[in-house]
């Protein structure tokens, strides 16, 4: 049985980085600015629409896993996808690429990301933080070879043909996955394991419980943190006059601390609980955005560099606890609805603070002022993950 899951781990890791694409849109966007002629504005929304679909896409997953099964799942998004990237190759306009990318595209991803976190925490009550970890965090490094793959085969089958590709490869990798995993394995687990007080709560439940706002809008605080950095990282190197060769591996940088936070907060989540490894992941959030505003401040960019290197460890290793606390504070029973429930802030975080952040250095010129509002935000975010209810996780004992 020990062996059992974390084969299974295995193979939800090995399925969740085959729909990694999601993250890849930028080798996509510039394919299309520069080949086709299209502006900034219209790359970005379909990218704004694809996380939107995906959030729809993870909560219809999670309301049909109570009638549905894996395989059937995980059909439906093989479909969605292997249908979204054909009609974004055979329709490369606008229209077609926000149909097929955007919308249909962003359901496949979601339908699987949350019946793969699903599956995971039902085999791992005992340790669902690192399990939550090691797959998450192997979902963020697929965004290596996807992108590495993606700028490949634009390369030699320009873009059309790099969307037929792409939609018959996730659309067989689903396929297995839905054959290979299709079984209700977990069910004795999830006996084992109940919430905070023994209860389980319904999703109606945990809408009406102050934990669950709490938790959301620590989740909005640092999502939007993180997003506002993210989506900057480039011009803010460039801000402090760092050479453009350095400037692009920031990103990257960024991305692998974030396989790093995720593997790290997930262990933390199961060694302190909930609420301490969420009052620290906030702190490392305080520092970083203390470290970018002195960056700005005295002009410096080791400082940069710095903060950002925290920020992308601490905004990663957020998914972890999110995954993983919802679990926590809510039971398993009815996890696929309330991960979805929760994963619904990433709609308002994603909008909020690049939205605040593009007000604000468009009036004033400063990212010292843009990295001073994310430090109040931060430090909000700290008071909230300090005050959030929450136990020391004990371990479950399994079956061997």
């Amino acid at each position: 049985m020990e062996r059992k899951r974390w084969g299974i781990l295995a193979l939800c890791s090995i399925f969740l980085m085959s729909v990694a694409v999601l993250y890849a849109w930028s080798v996509f966007s510039a394919a299309l600015e520069n080949r086709q002629g299209w502006t900034r504005l219209e790359t970005s929304g379909i990218f704004t629409l694809s996380m939107t679909a995906y959030c729809g896409g993870s909560l219809v997953s999670g309301f049909l896993a109570r009638y549905w099964s894996t395989k059937k799942l995980l059909r439906s998004a093989a479909a969605l996808l292997a249908a979204g990237f054909m009609i974004a190759g055979f329709w490369p306009a606008v229209g077609g690429v926000s149909l097929g990318y955007g919308v249909l595209c962003g359901c496949g991803v979601g339908i699987t990301y949350n019946r793969m976190v699903s599956l995971c925490t039902q085999w791992f009550p005992d340790c669902p933080g690192l399990s939550c970890g090691i797959l998450l965090a192997c979902y963020s490094f697929a965004t290596f070879p996807v992108s590495a793959a993606a700028n490949t085969l634009l390369a030699l089958f320009g873009w059309r043909r790099t969307m037929l590709l792409f939609g018959v490869f996730t659309g067989l990798s689903l396929l297995a996955g839905g054959v290979v995993l299709n079984s209700t394995g977990g069910a004795t687990y999830m006996e084992k394991d109940q919430g905070p007080s023994g209860t389980d709560f319904l999703p109606g439940q945990m809408l009406r419980s102050i934990r669950f706002y709490q938790l959301f809008l620590w989740l909005i605080i640092m999502s939007a943190c993180g997003l506002t950095v993210i989506g900057n990282t480039v011009p803010m190197a460039t801000a402090l006059s760092l050479r453009s060769e350095t400037a692009a591996l920031l990103p990257g940088i960024i991305t692998m601390c974030g396989c790093a936070g995720r593997l790290g907060f997930g262990r933390l989540f199961d060694c302190m609980g909930q609420r301490r490894a969420a009052a620290a992941n906030s702190g490392i959030l305080v520092i970083a955005a203390g470290a970018l505003l002195g960056a700005f401040h005295f002009d410096t960019a080791v400082l940069l560099i710095g903060g950002m290197v925290l920020l992308g460890i601490s905004y990663s290793g957020m998914s972890s606890l999110c995954a993983a606390s919802v679990r926590e504070l809510f039971g398993t029973r009815h996890y696929s609805e309330n991960i979805s429930i929760m994963s619904l802030q990433v709609i308002v975080s994603s909008a909020l603070g690049p939205l605040l952040c593009g007000i604000t250095y468009t009036r004033w010129k400063s990212y010292e002022l843009v990295c001073g509002g994310l430090l109040l935000l931060s430090l909000i975010g700290l008071l909230l993950a300090a005050t959030m209810p929450g136990k020391i996780c004990g371990r479950v004992n399994v079956q061997k």
